[in-house]
C-alpha cells in the first residue's frame, strides 16, 4: 500500500519525525528510510532503543499508528500511475487484493482513498507473520479464489519483494531508484507512471485479451 499504491511514505516520514521530536527521541532521515516497508515493530524497537527505557514494547507503535490513521483519514494521493493502472485492471475484471504490513487501523483510514477496488484486503493484523513472510499474499490469493502461482504482485520494498517472490507469484518490482531482490518470475519498472495494463502483460509475455477472467 505505502509507496506502491499510495504516496504515503512522505507522511510516514513526517509523522515519525514530528513524533520523535515531541518525545525527544533522536531520529533522522536515515532512520525513516531504513524502516520503509515495515514491519512497524521495527520502528517501535528502533525508537525505544533511543528513548532510555521510557516506553514499553509496542507503546510507540500504537502512538504512530494513531497519528498515521488520523492523517490518512484526511485523504492521501495515489502514487504516480497507480490509480490509472488500477482503473484499467478493474475495467478488465481483474480480481484485485491489497496486502500491506500496515495495521488494520491505518488501512481502514486509507479506505477513504482506495475503497471500491479490492475484494481482499490483508493487513498486518490479519496474519501471524508479516512481510518478508509470504503468508499475507497467500491468504489474499485464497480469499480471491486465485492460484498464487498465476497471480501478479506489485511491490516496491525489499521485504515486500522477498515475500512476493517466496509466494511463487509473478512479481513486478517498482525500483524507485533502489536495488530490489530479483528472481525468475520478476520484472522491473522504475515506477508506475505511464505504465498501462497492456505494458504489464507484455513484460510477462502475456496477452491482455486472455487475462480478464483470471
Amino acid at each position: 500500500m505505502d509507496g506502491t499504491l499510495l504516496d504515503s511514505e512522505p507522511i510516514w516520514h513526517e509523522e515519525e519525525s514530528a513524533m520523535t521530536r515531541e518525545l525527544q527521541i533522536p531520529w533522522g532521515d536515515e532512520d525513516s528510510h531504513s524502516c520503509l516497508g515495515g514491519p512497524i515493530s521495527k520502528v517501535d524497537s528502533l525508537m525505544r532503543s533511543r528513548a532510555d527505557g521510557r516506553f514499553q514494547e509496542g507503546e510507540l507503535a500504537e502512538i504512530l499508528i494513531s497519528r498515521m490513521a488520523a492523517r490518512l483519514q484526511e485523504g492521501v494521493d495515489f502514487a504516480k500511475g497507480a490509480e490509472s493502472l488500477l482503473n484499467e485492471m478493474k475495467d478488465e475484471s481483474i480480481k484485485l487484493g491489497l496486502v500491506t504490513a500496515s495495521a488494520r487501523q491505518i488501512v481502514d483510514s486509507a479506505l477513504r482513498t482506495i475503497d471500491g477496488y479490492f475484494s481482499s484486503i490483508i493487513s498486518a493484523d490479519d496474519i501471524l507473520i508479516t512481510k518478508p513472510d509470504p503468508s499475507g499474499y497467500k491468504k489474499a490469493a485464497e480469499e480471491l479464489g486465485s492460484d498464487i502461482r498465476e497471480s501478479l504482485i506489485l511491490e516496491d520494498s525489499p521485504n515486500g519483494m522477498k515475500a512476493a517472490i517466496a509466494s511463487g507469484a509473478f512479481v513486478l518490482g517498482l525500483r524507485h531508484g533502489k536495488e530490489l531482490p530479483s528472481g525468475e518470475k520478476v520484472r522491473f519498472v522504475d515506477n508506475l507512471q505511464g505504465v498501462t495494463f497492456s505494458d504489464v502483460c507484455r513484460l510477462f509475455d502475456g496477452d491482455p485479451r486472455r487475462l480478464g477472467d483470471r
